[in-house]
């Protein structure tokens, strides 16, 4: 897919593949307006964008990888993210540089070179899930990232059937082949904590 550019495709550096640099950054990002991680054809995706800071900062076109995928209106505090690039720039300047190009709900935190075998979804070792239900009559602005639930809430009988979830479970079910990777003899272990209010 293209991804339109204030670069000039005639002007864009031809690098050669074999130096390009493996390059992980941390990225954090209010989803609400985006259709999720991955590319959707032209909806406004977290990947088109931090695929366009990067062609911006580099006069590259590339493709970024990501540990796991989020859906529509999904928020990430650390999420994993890994692209090649055979520009010269330091760390810092991929972090200063993307936020420039990057909207006001997408930022890289941190960004460090790896070797170039890394794969952040099949290497990584864990993903944390967190979902918050705000049961009360009214919304709330300091807690637009929660689930509404205005109706009463029988907490007893939730805590009671969390219980059965709570601990340590191998259902690689749960995975279901995320990002076509192939689990075959893999463990997935899903650890389900309970929360308090």
């Amino acid at each position: 897919m293209m991804i339109s550019t204030d670069v000039n495709p005639e002007l864009k550096p031809m690098v050669d593949v074999s130096m390009k640099t493996r390059i992980v950054i941390i990225v954090e990002y209010d989803g609400t307006r985006y259709h999720g991680f991955q590319l959707q054809g032209k909806l406004p995706t977290v990947q088109r964008e931090l695929e366009r800071a990067i062609e911006k900062l580099t006069g590259e076109s590339t493709r970024v990888m990501t540990a796991s995928r989020t859906d529509a209106g999904v928020h990430a505090r650390a999420q994993v993210v890994s692209f090649k690039t055979g520009s010269s720039h330091s760390t810092d300047t991929f972090i200063k540089g993307m936020n420039y190009y990057l909207p006001k709900d997408i930022a890289v935190k941190a960004a460090c070179k790896v070797r170039d075998s890394l794969n952040v979804r099949r290497h990584a070792v864990s993903r944390e899930y967190e979902y918050r239900i705000l049961n009360s009559k009214a919304r709330s602005p300091l807690r637009q990232h929660s689930y509404l639930v205005p109706g009463h809430l029988n907490v007893d009988a939730m805590n009671r059937a969390s219980q059965l979830l709570v601990g340590e479970h191998n259902d690689l079910g749960l995975a279901g082949g995320a990002g076509g990777i192939d689990h075959k003899g893999d463990i997935t272990i899903i650890i389900i904590y309970l929360g308090s209010a």
